[in-house]
């Protein structure tokens, strides 16, 4: 399934030189279709849940369900994050979880998040981090993802 084909891509000679595309790294369309292949690869490996906080777009978890992997909302503090009291609690399986936080409105983890997050990856849990939102250059800040 192609996600987002309604968006007009640069003709593949422009995009290297319009963008500042990584070695190994794959050019989409839009967040959504680099959510698909996220999606696919997550339930390859054999996630069957994603663990996404309240406050987000229904079309950033629409490529999870498509794949079947149940999507569990998490309640969002006041920067639309995961709460991280509310998020620790739910990371108990890192073979079967993954978690998804979105820079919605260019909110950015702050420490208390970011530690239970490299905590959930130290014993090899996935975040996916859906940065669609955040200011450019925000990207290439530290985020456990």
């Amino acid at each position: 399934m192609i996600f987002g084909g309604e968006f007009t891509s640069l003709p593949h000679r422009c995009a290297p030189r319009a963008l500042p595309v990584p070695p190994g790294a794959m050019l989409v369309q839009s967040g959504r279709q680099a959510l698909g292949l996220i999606a696919q690869a997550l339930a390859a490996r054999g996630i069957r849940r994603i663990i996404a906080p309240g406050f987000l777009c229904a079309t950033a978890v629409e490529p999870f369900q498509l794949e079947g992997i149940r999507v569990h909302w998490v309640q969002v503090g006041p920067d639309l994050l995961p709460a991280p009291a509310r998020l620790a609690p739910l990371l108990t399986d890192p073979l079967r979880c993954a978690v998804l936080i979105s820079t919605t409105f260019g909110a950015w983890p702050a420490p208390e998040l970011r530690a239970v997050l490299a905590e959930w990856e130290g014993r090899g849990g996935v975040v996916v981090a859906d940065l669609t939102h955040a200011p450019f250059g925000a990207a290439t800040q530290d985020v456990p993802a």
